[in-house]
């Protein structure tokens, strides 16, 4: 039964949105990734798997965060970032995978 599960993520990773994947880490490329709280992530792949659960290096997190003057009342968007040496990304996050150039 071993076998068989093993041969089935070897046929993933070949065909379809997973040979991306294999593709990037293979070559070491820097990827962005859309997560659903409108957080982006630059960073390596180190690993994957099905579920799209990454293992990513040497990333950075950028968001932005809406803040209010409090003397004029205005609101103002500040772009935040964030660096993380490893970091485990849970598949069912990921809106969108793109190559950085």
């Amino acid at each position: 039964m071993q076998k068989e599960t093993h041969s089935v993520d070897n046929v993933l990773k070949n065909k379809g949105p997973f040979m991306l994947l294999s593709k990037v880490t293979k070559l070491n490329s820097k990827i962005i990734i859309s997560s659903n709280d409108n957080h982006k992530f630059y960073g390596f792949i180190r690993g994957f798997d099905k579920h799209c659960n990454l293992m990513l290096e040497d990333v950075t997190e950028i968001w932005k965060e809406e803040t209010t003057d409090a003397r004029s009342l205005k609101k103002k968007v500040v772009i935040k970032e964030k660096f993380i040496p490893k970091l485990f990304f849970r598949g069912d996050a990921v809106i969108l995978i793109t190559i950085a150039e």
